[in-house]
């Protein structure tokens, strides 16, 4: 809700309305929404809760390798948004880079 996620995960047999939501938070972001090949119980037990079949990941490098290990699975189904994620984590790895390098010129200037 605050804007911090980076992948919303949803259960395969997702209620109507929990996939409306799941689109909701996502709608106008850069975020995707993967449905995966779990089912709510599944998918609530892996993630530890008692029920659920939504979920959100923070961070960029999980969200990375969930994508890529379910594009390894099903390379048809998860390929295209394991490479759109791919693509931002070396774009936000490479700002990083720059922001650290930028920093530690400043204190040896300094």
């Amino acid at each position: 809700k605050n804007g911090s996620a980076r992948l919303v995960l949803l259960a395969a047999d997702a209620s109507e309305n929990a996939r409306h939501r799941a689109e909701g938070f996502v709608a106008g972001r850069d975020i995707p929404l993967s449905t995966l090949p779990f089912t709510k119980e599944a998918f609530a037990s892996a993630v530890g809760l008692s029920g659920g079949s939504m979920a959100a990941v923070t961070d960029l490098g999980f969200a990375r390798a969930l994508l890529k290990a379910l594009a390894e699975d099903e390379p048809e189904r998860y390929g295209a948004a394991a490479q759109r994620m791919e693509e931002r984590y070396a774009r936000a790895r490479a700002n990083t880079q720059a922001r650290t390098k930028r920093i530690g010129k400043r204190r040896n200037d300094a």
